[in-house]
């Protein structure tokens, strides 16, 4: 039996779809971090031996200031904040979207489940989820990676790149602190498994096989 392109188009805007889609990303973003991890240690340890340097330096120099290398490659966690980003765009779009089916299209996803530049808080409202005061600010830093920090050195326009949230010089690294990694699981495990709760069935984690008995003669 063959679909028509606008029922296949709207099936895959079904909220299980976003569900399976956010818990994908989640997955490949854990990948990242549990290989970075491991660099934390020798980084933290190069950082405490160039901030010694520098003190010593410092008494010496002219002006009572001095710079020492990190001799260490620092935790690349950036694109696990990506995917956790994407991951959490797609599970608060599956919220929206069961609590306004008609908000399904079938020729274009719906201007109801977008956001205006990857805004979590602006899908976190549509969704009717409430972060935490912790939260809160991690999903910020998450919008800024998604939007840009994440992919590029630098935004699409320079009045953005020169707006206060985004100085000149920006440390991307800096943008989601390692300490809050913790707060960024929790709080897309709360979405994920609201999600969840208002599926019809479980999602389908496995693929199927199908085979037809052939015609007897």
């Amino acid at each position: 039996m063959a679909f028509h392109p606008e029922e296949l188009f709207k099936a895959a805007q079904q909220p299980v779809q976003w569900f399976s889609s956010a818990e994908r990303l989640r997955d490949a973003a854990e990948i990242i971090l549990s290989d970075q991890i491991k660099r934390e240690g020798p980084y933290l340890e190069a950082q405490n031996k160039a901030g010694k340097e520098a003190e010593a330096a410092a008494i010496t120099s002219s002006d009572g200031s001095a710079q020492a290398e990190i001799a260490c490659e620092q935790p690349n966690y950036g694109p696990a904040h990506l995917l956790y980003a994407f991951a959490m765009e797609n599970a608060l779009k599956g919220l929206i979207v069961t609590r306004n089916p008609g908000s399904i299209e079938s020729r274009k996803i719906s201007n109801s489940i977008k956001s205006d530049d990857h805004s979590l808080i602006e899908l976190a409202e549509k969704a009717q989820f409430s972060p935490s005061s912790e939260e809160e600010p991690v999903l910020k830093a998450l919008s800024l990676i998604a939007k840009w920090a994440g992919r590029y050195p630098v935004p699409v326009k320079m009045a953005q790149y020169v707006k206060e949230e985004n100085p000149l010089g920006l440390n991307r690294h800096a943008l989601l602190d390692w300490s809050q990694h913790s707060v960024m699981r929790t709080c897309f495990d709360r979405m994920l498994q609201e999600l969840e709760r208002k599926l019809p069935k479980p999602p389908d984690r496995f693929d199927l096989v199908v085979a037809f008995r052939a015609p007897s003669r």
